[in-house]
């Protein structure tokens, strides 16, 4: 999607996934919420916190991409799709 100039709504969808994968995951309100309150609520919950700066630099990032029309680095997508991953992959419930 950035690769054709369609940056925000990049953000946009990253953002979703990610937020309602957070909802289903730690059970916190992060599809309707700030991304501060996210962040906020997965302090109450088992989320590492290795992966708290990686997920409130996307989360800002993307935020700015999406309502300030701010371009992040180029850096910004694969990094941000390689940390999608790696959340999912390190935040597996047990069985």
């Amino acid at each position: 999607m950035w690769r054709q100039g369609a940056v925000k709504e990049y953000c946009a969808e990253l953002t979703f996934i990610l937020r309602e994968y957070l909802e289903k995951r730690f059970e916190v309100p992060a599809l309707g919420s700030t991304s501060g309150d996210t962040l906020q609520a997965l302090k109450q919950t088992d989320f590492p916190a290795a992966l708290k700066p990686d997920l409130e630099n996307i989360l800002s990032q993307a935020d700015l991409a999406k309502f300030a029309k701010a371009i992040p680095a180029d850096d910004f997508y694969a990094y941000s799709l390689d940390f999608a991953q790696t959340l999912v992959t390190q935040t597996i419930p047990p069985p």
